[in-house]
Order: C-alpha cells, then structure tokens, then sequence
C-alpha cells in the first residue's frame, strides 16, 4: 500500500512530519510512504513533478529517503577496526560487502550502546579485515 502525503507546514497538527521525513525548512512537500520506504518529491509538487515522481518510485528510479547521521567525510572511516555506518553507507559496506558482517547498531545516548562499543571494538581487532567486515 502506498500513502500519498501532501504537507502545509503552517497547521500545527504537522509539526513533527517535517522531522520525520527529512524535510525541514521546506513550505509544502510531496511524500510517498510505501512501508518500508519512504520517498520524498525533491522538487516543487506540481502536477507533472507529482506525476513523474510517482512513475520513477514504481519504477524503483529514485532513492529512498533514510533520516539518517550524515555520511562521514571518509566514507570507509574505521574508528578501532570498526567501520561508521550509517543508513546511506549501509548497503554499499555491510549487504554489499564480500566478507561477512557484523553490525552493532549504536546510539549515543544508550548507555548500553557506550558500555559495549570498546569491547566491541576489541571483538573487531581480533578478526582480520579482509574476511570480516564489522560496523
């Protein structure tokens, strides 16, 4: 199923949408929400911008929107053996990758997350990094 979700910014109710799919600063934005993914109207939402969209999303032309870290500026970044992965970079690093993976999927501001991340980081120098990848 596909949800259509044409945005006015200026009602209240939408406050947190524009968070959600990535489009703050923007007056009016076009949405495909096509569970998993999302995809947002980069340009203006006219009927032919609209109605172009829509072909190249069913087409599988246009990315997916991810709300997402940014990508680091060395896209391969290793910080202890462990690569910076982030939604954007996933695909390409870890189901892309020829070696096996193992993921470990951070936040900040979990203190599990930062209990784990050194011992993680130990886990990862024990393996050498031509057959194993780890993010």
């Amino acid at each position: 199923s596909i949800l259509f979700v044409i945005v006015d910014f200026g009602i209240q109710f939408w406050s947190q949408e524009p968070v959600r799919f990535g489009i703050v600063g923007r007056k009016v934005a076009f949405v495909i929400d096509s569970p998993p993914l999302k995809f947002v109207l980069p340009l203006k939402p006219t009927a032919r911008n609209i109605t172009q969209f829509c072909t190249n999303v069913s087409q599988r032309t246009v990315e997916p929107f991810y709300k997402t870290a940014p990508v680091p500026p060395d896209a391969l970044a290793v910080e202890d053996g462990v690569h910076v992965v982030v939604s954007t970079t996933f695909h390409a690093l870890i189901l892309d990758a020829a070696r096996h993976s193992v993921v470990m999927f951070y936040a900040p501001w979990c203190g599990h997350c930062t209990a784990l991340a050194p011992v993680y980081a130990q886990v990862a120098a024990r393996f050498p990094r031509d057959t194993v990848v780890f993010g």
